[in-house]
């Protein structure tokens, strides 16, 4: 598949240089590693492992239950047609692992629902502590839940490694196939962004779900972010803007045509998340 360019700002966006990309992994395999890391920063230093259990515990049950929404929809016409058209739900952003959909955390465990629905599951990350950690959750939970490989077992999950903007500009790096996405799912990855990854991220996935992508109308972006509207006395990150106005409007930008969403919220920490689901109208 050709190199997707993307005009923003009257520029042309093109996939990270690969020194840049090496960057971002050293980052984040640090943040990664460091358990006070997805703490807000008002907070952090001041609770304990208990604390932070419980609440990333509570956060990846919230998450977990806007999938297993959409997986509650699936008729078995979707689930047989999802099964032979190969249709992925690609998550971004493992993490620490704390909404992974596997055994790990036992509220978060929407492995089996996707598949059930007729998914294969592909998760992505810029580090490669994450990687690691994915790979060896997914596979453990995948293995529990598949102990008899058979000709009807379904395709595993898949692990990538690379940063969100490079992918989905050029998503044949890690063999990937963005007409068979389904699901794009995000939790607190748009937030890690800039804004101008975010803008970009964000228009590509419009672009999914436009008329010539989604003439059915089947796909869905869910998003799960603490929004600046939301949390005005909140330390919040600076260098992005990230409210409902300036999500709809980008992946409006790239649909090219009218969405609809349903919202959810959470309380993580003091912050309020929001939960979108957004689909063609």
């Amino acid at each position: 598949m050709a190199l997707l360019q993307l005009q923003l700002s009257q520029s042309t966006i093109c996939v990270l240089g690969l020194n840049r990309q090496q960057q971002l992994t050293k980052i984040w395999d640090k943040i990664i590693l460091d358990q006070q890391s997805f703490v807000p920063r008002e907070v952090r230093g001041t609770v304990g492992e208990s604390e932070i259990v419980f609440e990333n515990n509570q956060l990846g049950g919230f998450a977990a239950r806007q999938i297993r929404k959409v997986c509650e929809q699936s008729s078995p016409v979707d689930i047989i047609r999802r099964q032979l058209e190969g249709r992925k739900i690609l998550a971004i952003g493992y993490g620490q692992g704390w909404d992974s959909g596997t055994k790990q955390n036992q509220y978060a465990n929407w492995l089996p629902d996707v598949t059930d629905a007729g998914l294969q599951t592909h998760w992505l990350d810029v580090s490669g502590e994450a990687c690691k950690l994915a790979k060896k959750q997914v596979s453990e939970s995948w293995a529990q839940i598949y102990t008899t490989k058979t000709a009807l077992c379904p395709p595993p999950p898949v692990v990538m490694q690379g940063d969100l903007r490079s992918v989905l500009l050029d998503p044949s790096s890690v063999d990937l196939d963005l007409d068979q996405v389904e699901v794009f799912y995000l939790c607190r990855t748009l937030f890690a962004l800039s804004e101008r990854g975010a803008r970009v991220a964000l228009q590509i996935m419009g672009t999914c779900l436009s008329d010539d992508k989604d003439t059915e109308k089947n796909k869905r972006v869910i998003l799960i972010n603490p929004l600046k509207g939301d949390n005005p006395h909140r330390l919040m990150q600076k260098s992005i803007n990230l409210s409902k106005k300036m999500i709809l409007c980008n992946l409006c930008l790239g649909a090219d045509r009218k969405l609809k969403v349903t919202y959810d919220y959470h309380w993580y920490f003091g912050r309020r998340y929001t939960a979108m689901t957004i689909q063609a109208e």
